[in-house]
């Protein structure tokens, strides 16, 4: 659906968003996640998340490492100021941009 057309990081995430439970998971109940904020963005459109494959998000200039302890860490992206991602949009491909804010430190994956 996209082609990326030229990449000045390549540090980017491919996979789910965060959601209600994952919060909740780092005793952070009611923050604000990525899912609801993905609701917000296509319920203008007359969508619901059910609607669409949300699965595949491409988090771009995300940034994770994992632990010797198969800790799950978000950490500081390493993209600069001025640095972008040209991408290509392919047979009526529907996209859009959310800016995420969450620090609450790493998940441990079972």
């Amino acid at each position: 659906m996209l082609t990326v057309i030229d990449d000045q990081v390549g540090v980017h995430v491919f996979g789910g968003h965060c959601t209600k439970t994952y919060y909740e998971l780092l005793h952070h109940s009611g923050h604000r996640s990525c899912s609801d904020n993905f609701q917000d963005a296509v319920g203008g459109f007359g969508l619901t998340l059910e609607d669409l494959d949300s699965s595949g998000v491409f988090n771009v200039f995300m940034n994770e490492t994992i632990d010797e302890n198969g800790t799950l860490h978000i950490v500081p992206p390493a993209a600069k100021k001025g640095d972008s991602i040209d991408l290509f949009g392919r047979n009526g491909c529907f996209s859009w941009l959310l800016e995420l804010s969450r620090r609450c430190g790493p998940l441990q994956w079972l």
